[in-house]
Order: C-alpha cells, then structure tokens, then sequence
C-alpha cells in the first residue's frame, strides 16, 4: 500500500490539471483582481487590477452604472465654480472607479479634477495610477510631464499651508497671551480693590515744616530724604480726600467729598467730565506693585474729557497693608534705587 500511495497522487493530480488551469486564466485572475479591490480599495489592490487588465486580450465592457457616474462627473465638473462642485465631481469619478477600476480614463479625469479643486497631493495620486496603464508613448510623456507640473504646484501650496499655520499659530498663541494678560491685569486691580474696599484717603503733603508755615518755601521745604521719611514731616492738606475708582483695566485716584459721597459726574464709567481725577493706573501683572501710575494734567478747561488729558508717568508705591498711596512727580518712575540723600517732594494719601 506504502509504494501504490504515491502513484495514486500522482494520477489525481494529472487530472486535475485542465481544471486548475481553467481557474488561473488571465480572465479569472483579473476579476478576482477586481474583486479585491471592490473589497478594499487600495493602492496595491489597485496595482493589481491594472496589471491584469494589461494580460487581457480585450477589456470587459464598462458597466453600465460606472457610466453613469462618469457622464454625471463631467457634467458637475464643466460647470463647478466651487469647492462642494468640484468634490461632487471628484466622488462622481470615484464612484465609476469603484465600479469599473480598469478604465484609464476615469483615473486621469479624477486628476484633472482634483488639480482644478487645488488638491494637488491627491491630483499627483491619481496621475501616478494611470500611469500604470499600458499607455501610448506619447500619452505617457504627456502624463510624465505632468506630474513633474503637479509637484512644484504641490510643493508650493504644502509651504503655503505650512505658512499658513505658522501665522495662525502665532496668533493663536497670541490671543492665548493677551487672555493670560488681561487675566493677570485683572487678578491685581481685584486684589486692589479688596484691599481698599472703598475707603477714603486723606492728602497729605511731605515738608520739612507745614505748608501752612510763614517759612515754607516751595522750593525746597517739600522735599525731604528717604531719612526723613519716617520722621515729622507729613502734613495734612486740608480735609481733601480721595478713594480709588475701578473700571474694567484700570483704577483712578479721585478727590470725594467730606461726607465721603463721590463727586458729582466724576465716575469714571463716564469719563467725558473728570477733572477730579488725581492719577491713573495701568495694571501690567497680577500684583500690585506691577501697575504703572500716571499723574492726571488737572490745569485744563473742566470740560476737558478725560482721553484728552495730558498725563504724566510718575513714581508711586501703593503700601500694601492699607493701601496707603504714595507718589512723587520728581523721583524717577519705577523701582530703580535712589540716592538716600537725594530730596524729593511727595505727596501720601492715608487711609482713614
């Protein structure tokens, strides 16, 4: 039995033969290419098709549906003037694809269409498929060609886009920074507020004597010594008194009246009458110390709107225990170390 085994293969696979080569001819291969890429429609399912297309002595027919879609495809595409036409076009064109991918025309039609869209990458896909098919000599040039055109077109529109992005990144980024400024700007006139809560400050005067003094000299009795700050010599200016007013990105020091009522139209949520208004703040972080004041120019026509106003960038520190002002319009701006000899006039509003 062992040496009748082999023999008995043998013969059975003689005689399979003519069926075997019945099922592997260049027909069957090519509709079982079709098949596979129906199923799954990739570039090398695609690669296949067309291979197997060159073996055939003759093309099938084009199905009577893939067709349609290719008539329905260049209708849409001769008069498309937009973006949704030409993707109608193009899914069209895929559509007669689908259904009959041996068909050179509808993969060069689909090019045509994806460069008038501007899809360059896509366009250059689909020129490259059909220059897979057995073409003319001189069509293949022309298609060759073709795709050199495409790849500038391509290569330009990716740095377009690149740049594109690049731009709308920075201003995205930018918004992001001003958002996280805004916030911080916010958080210190917040701060500030709580601190003062409304109350009153009276004004007062630095001097070595009293304004009120027969030996005042305006010249040189104001101006006193970081020594001398802690010493007797702060007077106060009569009974003016001020509080601090907040809008949405900045806070004003304004003069109120004794009973500690705000001035008549020297709010400054209306703004067109503020003569009243002493300073000006400009939050640049989440502290306190990080807003910047400004001296208010009041020796102007009281109808002067506020925008209009000249203004000054001077020294001044808010003390943060109280929220005691204090400013001078000599002391350079900012935290930049002075000279503990040198003088300047100041002027502190204290709180109440």
């Amino acid at each position: 039995m062992k040496t009748n085994r082999p023999l008995f293969i043998l013969v059975t696979l003689l005689g399979c033969l003519p069926a075997i080569a019945q099922d592997v001819s260049p027909v069957a291969v090519f509709q079982q290419a079709v098949v596979d890429y129906q199923r799954s429609p990739t570039d090398e399912t695609l690669a296949k098709v067309i291979n197997q297309a060159a073996a055939l002595e003759q093309l099938p027919p084009v199905p009577e549906e893939a067709r349609k879609h290719f008539v329905r495809a260049g209708a849409v595409f001769s008069e498309a003037k937009t973006p949704e036409a030409y993707t109608q076009a193009a899914a069209e064109y895929l559509q007669a694809i689908q259904l009959a991918p041996w068909v050179a025309d509808f993969h060069y039609n689909l090019a045509v269409v994806r460069e008038a869209a501007g899809d360059f990458p896509s366009a250059l896909k689909s020129l490259k498929q059909y220059l897979l098919f057995k073409l003319p000599g001189d069509e293949s040039r022309k298609a060759q060609d073709k795709v050199y055109v495409l790849e500038v077109k391509a290569e330009a529109a990716a740095k377009k886009l690149a740049e594109e992005q690049r731009q709308a990144a920075a201003v995205a980024a930018g918004k992001r920074l001003r958002e996280e400024k805004l916030q911080q700007n916010r958080q210190a006139l917040a701060v500030l507020k709580a601190l003062t809560n409304g109350a009153n400050y009276g004004q007062h005067h630095s001097g070595r004597v009293s304004y009120l003094d027969p030996r005042y000299d305006s010249n040189s009795s104001p101006y006193i010594t970081l020594s001398e700050w802690t010493g007797p010599v702060w007077w106060r200016f009569g009974d003016l008194t001020v509080r601090y007013f907040f809008t949405e990105d900045k806070v004003y020091l304004g003069y109120v009246y004794g009973n500690g009522q705000a001035s008549p139209n020297r709010d400054p949520k209306n703004l067109s009458d503020a003569g009243a208004f002493l300073y000006v703040g400009t939050p640049n972080g989440s502290r306190i110390a990080d807003i910047s004041w400004e001296s208010i120019d009041g020796m102007v026509p009281g109808n002067t709107p506020l925008e209009a106003r000249r203004k000054t960038r001077v020294w001044a520190n808010v003390y943060e225990a109280n929220g005691d002002f204090y400013s001078s319009g000599a002391r350079p701006p900012g935290q930049t170390p002075i000279d503990p000899n040198a003088r300047y006039a100041y002027v502190w509003f204290k709180r109440q």
